[in-house]
């Protein structure tokens, strides 16, 4: 666990405080933390349930004002393993006239399951880069 002024990728928190019901319990999951576009604050997305079982878990965010109450678990509640892919299957080319272009590359996860990536002009640049190639 570490001390931060903000959620971490790849961590679990909980706003219990060790003595609440599980009903009121709540577990936050971070995968992503952006910084708003146009207000500038930062934001957490992820994944968030209750304690009670057996709650599933469901798409949210928290902003930077809602960091307070929060505590690292010892250990995230979702694995944070990559995924690992070792089959590119084919990439699709967005139409000329796509307002936000992005390029779809299908590949197969190690255990079989399809993948998708979406990568924009910066994110297809910066792998270009990375490869050795020119954009």
């Amino acid at each position: 666990m570490s001390t931060t002024n903000f959620f971490q990728p790849g961590r679990t928190y909980t706003d219990s405080n060790g003595y609440t019901a599980p009903e009121i319990t709540a577990y936050f999951h971070v995968e992503h933390v952006t910084r708003h576009p146009e207000l500038g604050h930062l934001r957490a997305i992820g994944w968030v349930k209750s304690g009670l079982a057996p709650a599933k878990w469901h798409g949210s965010f928290l902003d930077e004002g809602e960091f307070g109450g929060w505590t690292e678990l010892a250990a995230p509640l979702i694995d944070v393993d990559p995924l690992e892919v070792r089959r590119f299957d084919c990439s699709i080319e967005p139409a000329i006239e796509d307002e936000t272009p992005e390029l779809l590359v299908c590949c197969t996860a190690e255990d079989g399951r399809p993948v998708a990536l979406l990568l924009d002009d910066a994110a297809r640049a910066k792998l270009v880069s990375l490869l050795g190639g020119a954009s």
